[in-house]
């Protein structure tokens, strides 16, 4: 019992030393000999807090792959609330590591709960936007909700819904793999109807002639009549969800189906947004009525009482005109529209950017896409609230330009993006 008391004192001196000579030392490499110390002496305490940060304090003076080994070993030891209180401080390495790596760092957080490792995951992808945090952070979820009691079930739903929502720096490809896993498990493991609609949704949206959606609008026009049973009191609700998809909707008959069943709703709550549509299927597809409608609808917005409302039905007509008509230039005259409006008239910015990328694989050498793609992301910078993401986003709209500098050779082009580009480096990109 004596020679274990002497033992500790020993230990608590070396540990005292040790942090005096680390808060004093401006040599990093004395100073990572000396964490190195540290860490040892506070694990052998059982300081398992201690000697997380004496790593993680290693990791910001030498990034090598075997003291983050280190780290990804004592997280293990340490109990669910260190792991917990270390989620944030760890993240912030979530750029750098490989994944093989991240994935044992995922492993030793999870033990009995799986919460530090949903905590560990979300947190990552967060700072790096990597693919395999959000399939971590999916898969630790899954696992959770499967044996959840009711009464935290819904807590996990919101997280499950919020790591899906917040997929949008991860390429297309990657989003739609994660949604068609939610599909999948919300429809056959915990069978919640509203998750599966909204993943559907946005499914259906996301995709593209590359990745069909006919599977996912085939199943979700079949359980059409189990929605309008669970939104009743919220029809018009519903009816927006369905409509955003229906532009995206290829396949005549199911388009045909949806339609019917859209007017059916609407007639239920005196909705009379489908009024302009015959019931002949032909007719609700044929391009000189929607051209029509379109035209009604833009006169109406550009009435100085024109409401939300009168500006999300043209947004609707304008996506559905850029999916009927076949011409490029056609489509091209209707995207540029659809952006604009989106941009400037509803502040949705975001999709403003995705409609001029859209016209850009259309026609990628036309510069005024090009030009309002980059007054996108100029817009989308200036409106952004976190610092971080707005330096990302005025960067890539300084690498916006600095490209149509070098690829277009009109003398005013090449002089209005280098003008854009000086002012951009001069008066946002300092210290980036």
């Amino acid at each position: 019992m004596l020679l274990k008391k002497m033992s500790e004192r020993r230990r608590e001196k070396k540990i005292t030393k040790a942090e005096g000579r680390i808060s004093k030392s401006q040599n990093d490499k004395e100073k990572e000999r000396l964490l190195i110390e540290l860490g040892r002496l506070k694990e052998k305490k059982g300081d398992f807090d201690g000697a997380i940060r004496a790593i993680i304090e290693r990791l910001e003076i030498s990034m090598s792959n075997e003291t983050f080994e280190e780290l990804i070993d004592i997280c293990g030891k340490a109990d669910d609330s260190i792991r917990h209180a270390f989620s944030k401080e760890i993240a912030r390495f979530a750029g750098k590591f490989d994944d093989s790596r991240w994935e044992r760092m995922v492993i030793r957080y999870s033990s009995e709960d799986s919460k530090p490792a949903i905590d560990l995951a979300l947190e990552c992808y967060r700072v790096s936007h990597r693919l395999i945090f959000a399939q971590a952070a999916l898969e630790k979820i899954e696992e959770t909700l499967t044996g959840e009691s009711a009464e935290g079930l819904s807590k996990m739903k919101e997280i499950y819904v919020t790591v899906i929502t917040e997929a949008g720096e991860i390429s297309r490809e990657d989003q739609l793999d994660l949604l068609q896993r939610a599909i999948h498990f919300t429809r056959s493991t915990i069978g919640d109807e509203m998750m599966y609609l909204d993943f559907a949704v946005k499914y259906i949206i996301l995709s593209s002639a590359e990745r069909d959606s006919a599977e996912v609008v085939s199943d979700l026009v079949g359980r059409i009549d189990r929605y309008i049973v669970l939104f009743v009191g919220k029809e018009e609700l519903l009816l927006d969800k369905l409509d955003s998809i229906l532009p995206k909707i290829r396949e005549v008959e199911a388009r045909r189906l949806l339609l019917k069943k859209m007017r059916d709703i609407a007639r239920l709550v005196s909705d009379k947004r489908y009024e302009k549509y015959a019931d002949s299927s032909d007719e609700a597809n044929d391009i000189e009525t929607l051209k029509k409608n379109c035209t009604s609808s833009e006169l109406k917005a550009k009435s100085k009482d024109a409401s939300k409302a009168d500006l999300q039905i043209l947004t609707r007509d304008y996506e559905r005109l850029i999916e009927a008509v076949q011409s490029p230039e056609e489509k091209l005259i209707y995207i540029r529209k659809l952006g604009t409006l989106l941009r400037d008239r509803l502040e949705e910015h975001y999709r403003a950017l995705e409609v001029f990328e859209e016209g850009l694989k259309l026609k990628g050498d036309d510069i005024s896409l090009w030009l309002v793609k980059g007054m996108t992301l100029e817009k989308i910078a200036r409106n952004e609230s976190d610092p971080v993401k707005a330096s990302i986003f005025w960067k890539k709209a300084y690498d916006h330009y600095h490209t149509i500098a070098e690829t277009f050779e009109e003398q005013e082009v090449k002089l209005t993006a280098i003008e854009k580009c000086a002012m951009i480096h001069a008066e946002r990109l300092t210290g980036v």
